[in-house]
């Protein structure tokens, strides 16, 4: 087996799901408390793989298979819709409305995007592909891809209780700007502060 990593726009139906996958596993807590209120993780892949803008990311790639990924946000650009009209049919229509209602709050925590900006939702590496240094190939790219896309900017949000992201971040050049109390709304999802960060892309 290659140990070589490779970073790409483009993938493969099965790497979708991958994608979906890794996202999911990523964020376990966050998607059975906070986002689509389940903990049947089939279900929940099979939403994602449907809300996912697979053309607005970078992954990581070893081997064929998709071993990280980051999404890529800009002005009309989101990485992760939960439409209304999947959700009710997956949850029925009040089980469709209150998890809207919920992905609404948790996309209001991000703010808006900026014209010379590009938003970071979210980076994920594969739980046995940690350790090899994925999470800074997929920065490295995205701050090449926004420089050359003439972006002045490189904005994220991190959670309180990831400070080993926080660290990567930062050793990267991302500075926080505002520490935003989310209280009882995130408490089950297993954090109370999201932390907003940005590197001014020179």
């Amino acid at each position: 087996m290659s140990y070589e990593i490779t970073i790409t726009s483009t993938l493969t139906r099965h790497q979708q799901r991958e994608v979906a996958e890794i996202y999911y596993d990523s964020f376990k807590i966050k998607f059975s408390k906070l986002w689509l209120f389940t903990k049947n993780k089939g279900l929940a892949i099979d939403v994602l793989s449907q809300s996912i803008d697979f053309r607005t990311g970078l992954y990581a790639i070893k081997d064929k298979e998709v071993i990280g990924f980051i999404g890529l946000e800009t002005v009309g650009s989101i990485y992760t819709k939960l439409r209304f009209s999947l959700l009710t049919k997956v949850f029925g229509f009040f089980g469709g409305l209150w998890r809207t209602a919920g992905y609404l709050i948790y996309r209001a925590f991000q703010g808006r995007i900026g014209e010379d900006e590009m938003h970071i939702d979210p980076i994920a590496v594969s739980e046995k592909a940690r350790g090899l240094g994925v999470g800074t190939k997929l920065l490295d790219a995205s701050l090449a891809l926004a420089k050359s896309l003439g972006k002045k900017k490189m904005t994220l949000e991190v959670v309180d209780t990831n400070p080993e992201a926080k660290k990567l971040y930062e050793r990267k050049g991302f500075v926080v700007t505002k520490i935003e109390k989310t209280g009882y709304l995130t408490s089950l999802a297993g954090f109370t502060k999201v932390v907003h960060m940005r590197k001014v892309i020179e």
